[in-house]
């Protein structure tokens, strides 16, 4: 198997792997991540997968309706191409790679069917989905993007003592696929039950790490 040796071949290889990368990009964000996501091997092996289905579909489309041959494909999808109008054929180039791509990971997250009684036929009706799984991967992120105001963070750590302070906008937390962390601007003293004391005079903040054992609160304000 030879490498691309052609800016034409490499523009090709680039459009074949747009679809699928399109595609899986677009599923994470709608579908939320899956486990078979965390790794770097599977989300590009997913991607291939979705880049050789849409390639087929297309391969096939263009033989069945635009009459390509497969003894020479290549210049029948060039040929299709230079036939139109310029702005034409970049917004079909557009479509064919990110558009439908698109549409086809967005559609099955947003609308599913219901089955419904009419004139005594059970028909199936499409429906919007109302709630689906999160985009992010764990909860973790999800509590960290709904931190969008000043918050008190009370944290129980592994061996039962508090630590705890003011999560602003100036704060930090580690998200996928970096360790749980925390950086607190402010650093509050608290008690052994967990209240909050006062500030800790000259405090530039507090970094804290957590692990499955560390209890996380997040607290109002103006409690």
């Amino acid at each position: 198997m030879s490498l691309p040796s052609s800016y034409l071949e490499i523009l090709i290889g680039i459009a074949i792997l747009i679809p699928g990368l399109t595609y899986a990009t677009v599923k994470r964000r709608y579908l939320g991540t899956r486990e078979a996501d965390y790794g770097t091997g599977a989300r590009i092996l997913d991607a291939l997968y979705a880049s050789l289905f849409f390639l087929i579909l297309y391969v096939l489309l263009g033989v069945f309706f635009l009459g390509w041959r497969f003894t020479d494909l290549g210049g029948d999808a060039l040929a299709s191409l230079s036939s139109m109008h310029p702005q034409l054929s970049s917004v079909a180039v557009a479509t064919l790679l990110m558009v439908i791509p698109a549409l086809c990971a967005v559609v099955p997250a947003k609308i599913g069917f219901r089955s419904t009684k009419i004139w005594g036929k059970t028909v199936w009706l499409p429906r919007r989905k109302r709630r689906g799984r999160h985009p992010e991967p764990r909860a973790w992120e999800v509590a960290g993007a709904r931190a969008q105001e000043q918050q008190f963070v009370r944290v129980r750590l592994e061996d039962g003592t508090y630590s705890g302070g003011l999560y602003g906008i100036n704060s930090a937390m580690g998200a996928y696929p970096l360790a749980r962390d925390l950086f607190l601007e402010e650093e509050y003293h608290m008690s052994p039950t967990g209240e909050f004391i006062e500030k800790v005079e000259g405090t530039n903040g507090i970094w804290i790490s957590v692990n499955d054992n560390t209890v996380v609160e997040w607290l109002k304000a103006e409690e």
